[in-house]
């Protein structure tokens, strides 16, 4: 099985448990690669999380049937997520159509895509917005408009689009004027990644990496830290 394919996984289950230490990371990727059992997989990780990887690796082929009411909104169950990973490990990532007719129960691509991106991914940060990454948004704003959030949101890198969308409401009329303009804005770094807090053995490295690509903003409107006033973030 291809490193890549299996990666996501690794790192989800990592983020289910309290300590992450590379122990723990090779134990689960041996695990997945049905080099170990799950009872040596128990000696290392914890009870819930090494379940729910075994679940997912033993999920059948048969989805959830559809339900009488298809058109109802539904929460996701433990069972659906179980599908859901495990069509992703199967599948790909990015092959949301077979995903979805795999975990069934009526669910269509977007509604996978956007469990897995809005959800489950442990790469969305869940901490309080820095007023950086506030600077970052904006001038992401500056450049794409406030209708490209998913676009928006793979540049900020661990940032939802529901997240950003939800933030630029909240502080479009907040910011001083006049902007003063800069020629080379700098991505704002996440605040507690989990690649952060524990080394990755180098076959997994590139999948864990913590760091953004740059991102050259065009638009000539850029909002500094020179300029960013502070107080305004006092009550979030």
């Amino acid at each position: 099985m291809p490193e890549k394919s299996y990666a996501f996984l690794v790192e989800y289950i990592l983020s289910l448990c309290e300590n992450r230490t590379q122990q723990l990371l090779i134990a689960i990727e041996r695990f997945i690669l049905k080099e170990i059992s799950m009872e040596t997989l128990l000696l290392i990780c914890p009870r819930k999380p090494a379940e729910m990887l075994g679940e997912i690796l033993s999920v059948t082929d048969s989805p959830i049937p559809n339900p009488v009411d298809s058109k109802k909104v539904r929460s996701w169950t433990k069972t659906e997520d179980v599908r859901l990973l495990a069509g992703m490990l199967r599948f790909g990532q990015e092959s949301w159509t077979s995903i979805a007719n795999f975990v069934g129960n009526s669910r269509n691509r977007a509604q996978c895509s956007q469990r897995w991106n809005r959800g489950l991914n442990p790469r969305i940060s869940k901490e309080i917005w820095l007023p950086e990454e506030d600077i970052y948004l904006y001038q992401l704003v500056q450049a794409f408009g406030s209708k490209s959030w998913t676009k928006i949101s793979s540049r900020m890198n661990h940032r939802s689009d529901v997240q950003c969308r939800y933030r630029w409401n909240l502080l479009k009329n907040r910011f001083q004027t006049p902007i003063r303009p800069v020629s080379n804005p700098e991505p704002v770094q996440p605040q507690s990644h989990l690649h952060q807090l524990i080394q990755m053995p180098p076959q997994l490295a590139p999948q864990f990496s913590n760091e953004i690509p740059k991102f050259h903003v065009e638009s000539n409107h850029r909002l500094t830290r020179t300029n960013f006033n502070p107080k305004l973030y006092s009550v979030f």
